[in-house]
């Protein structure tokens, strides 16, 4: 017999993973051991390379971790921009949504929508605390994975971050 719990969409949702993006911040930026992040992005070949895992954006926009392609990195705009993402489901790892989309949920939606039963995984970068939880529960089941920029790795969005990563 199946329990109720076990079938409930919340049993269903996978860990939610944070990135830290220092892409953009200064060559020292490097998250605290604290704050939670599982991963650091940053640029092929960026100067000061942090201890422990870390994924790197090419100048083709490739996702790389340790020298291997493991997804793309897409700004998702317009419409389409959303059919480019959409049309790596199920050949990439990871599909990393930058940070600029109008409506981050919709494309966040339409791309979960999309990976559903796929092995692809889905990261959005998030620049204010209250997109947060949109992200982490859309469709009611959320993106695999929140970005959160350097300059945004601040008291109220690392504290979204984190709630969103117990409640989870």
């Amino acid at each position: 017999m199946v329990s109720l719990l076990a079938t409930s969409s919340f049993a269903l949702h996978t860990p939610l993973a944070l990135w830290f993006d220092r892409r953009g911040g200064p060559a020292s930026a490097a998250p605290r051991a604290d704050d939670g992040f599982d991963q650091v992005l940053q640029l092929s070949g960026q100067a000061d390379a942090p201890a422990g895992p870390c994924l790197c954006v090419t100048p083709e926009s490739k996702l790389e971790e340790e020298g291997r392609v493991v997804g793309a990195a897409l700004c998702v705009g317009n419409a389409q921009e959303q059919r480019d993402a959409l049309a790596l489901v199920g050949s990439v790892e990871w599909i990393l949504v930058e940070a600029g989309a109008p409506q981050p949920c919709i494309v966040a939606e339409n791309l979960l929508a999309a990976t559903e039963g796929s092995p692809t995984r889905v990261a959005m970068c998030v620049n204010a605390a209250a997109s947060v939880p949109g992200l982490a529960f859309a469709l009611q089941r959320g993106v695999d994975a929140l970005v959160c920029p350097a300059a945004a790795a601040t008291g109220e969005m690392l504290e979204a971050l984190q709630v969103m990563v117990m409640v989870r």
